[in-house]
C-alpha cells in the first residue's frame, strides 16, 4: 500500500480524507498491459499458425477443457490421434503441457 501523506495540519487532513472510501487493490496494482480483445486477437492470432486440426485440438481440450476422450468423439479421431495432434499443437505454439493429457 502506498504510504498515507504527511499533513501540517487538520485541516489539509480533513480535505484529503475519506472515510467512506477505500483503498482496494485496483488502486495499488497495476493495470494490465493488455485489453481482453487484444489478449484474444493475440491468441487467435498464435493459433493461427499451426495445421487446422492440430488447431481445433489445442482449442477443444486447452480453452474449453473438453477431455481428450470427448475431444476425439466430437472430431472423428481416435484418442492417440488427438493426443498426438495436442502434442504437435503444444509444440509449435511453444506451450507447456498445463493439463497431462491422458
Amino acid at each position: 500500500m502506498p504510504p498515507e501523506p504527511i499533513y501540517d495540519d487538520d485541516e489539509e487532513f480533513w480535505e484529503w480524507y475519506q472515510p467512506d472510501e477505500l483503498t482496494r487493490w485496483k488502486d495499488v496494482m497495476e493495470a494490465a498491459s493488455m485489453t481482453p480483445e487484444e489478449v484474444a486477437a493475440f491468441d487467435e492470432q498464435l493459433t493461427r499458425t499451426i495445421d487446422p486440426r492440430a488447431r481445433e485440438v489445442f482449442l477443444l481440450y486447452e480453452l474449453d477443457r473438453v477431455p481428450s476422450s470427448e475431444t476425439a468423439f466430437a472430431l472423428g479421431l481416435s484418442v492417440p490421434q488427438t493426443v498426438r495432434l495436442l502434442e504437435e499443437a503444444r509444440r509449435d505454439l511453444g506451450v507447456g503441457a498445463d493439463r497431462k493429457s491422458p
